[in-house]
């Protein structure tokens, strides 16, 4: 089989799932601002049931190359085994020139009570700099979804 989005094609087409209460993706939006401490910064919090995570987009409207102090960003689930999202070595401020995005694209299952989060590393990347983060999740079964912190 192809690409995820063909199987969801496949599956649809063969009534393998349906859409229905239980599939309904959803694309919370969340804005994490960078003139912050070094340190980790919640995105979304999984509660009641297992969500799947089927994509994140990272989005950085600034340059933040020359910051002084500032090192990168991290994005990642607190999960027994971390997903990560976005590395600390894809997002040095070094690849943070302008209008960066990173694109994640996988379903992974995180916990019910688990939590997305941003880490800032090495110092704040000044006044008005944010970082955009929206997730396109599924609950694993009925009732999960996630909060914004």
């Amino acid at each position: 089989m192809g690409s995820y989005s063909q199987w969801i094609a496949n599956c649809l087409i063969n009534k393998a799932f349906r859409p229905s209460s239980v599939f309904k993706p959803e694309s919370p939006d969340k804005q994490i601002d960078l003139d912050q401490v070094a340190g980790d910064y919640t995105v979304m919090t999984a509660t009641t049931q297992d969500l799947f995570i089927d994509a994140v987009i990272v989005h950085v409207p600034d340059d933040l190359s020359g910051v002084a102090g500032f090192t990168s960003i991290a994005v990642a689930t607190d999960d027994v085994a971390a997903i990560e999202i976005l590395s600390a070595a894809a997002g040095a401020k070094a690849n943070l020139t302008g209008d960066f995005y990173h694109v994640y694209q996988r379903p992974e299952v995180t916990a019910a009570a688990q939590v997305i989060e941003l880490t800032i590393a090495g110092g704040a990347a000044g006044a008005g700099t944010v970082a955009d983060i929206t997730v396109m999740w599924r609950p694993v079964v009925a009732g999960g979804y996630y909060l914004n912190a």
